[in-house]
């Protein structure tokens, strides 16, 4: 269910950028955009996998962390607010 929020969320942003595209750079335009997407769809293409493993660690009461997904959130919603502050500043 979180992962769902969070493609939705990232879906959000590529719109919102495609909205207020007109105000912003075409560089950072199409950066946005592409960032949005390619987290949104890494979390679309691993989302079976991840219940998957999720739903087996239930089951064996060992669920394991996955710091790969999360890091990869963190790194895509970091280069969002690098490329947010770099178009202030230009």
């Amino acid at each position: 269910m979180a992962w769902t929020r969070t493609l939705v969320s990232f879906l959000v942003v590529a719109g919102l950028s495609m909205r207020v595209s007109a105000s912003i750079h075409d560089a950072a335009f199409i950066v946005i955009t592409v960032i949005a997407g390619i987290a949104a769809l890494n979390i679309m293409v691993r989302q079976s996998g991840r219940y998957r493993r999720t739903n087996d660690g239930l089951v064996q009461e060992k669920v394991k962390p996955q710091a790969t997904s999360v890091i990869v959130m963190s790194a895509a919603v970091a280069l969002l607010a690098l490329v947010v502050l770099a178009m202030r500043l230009i």
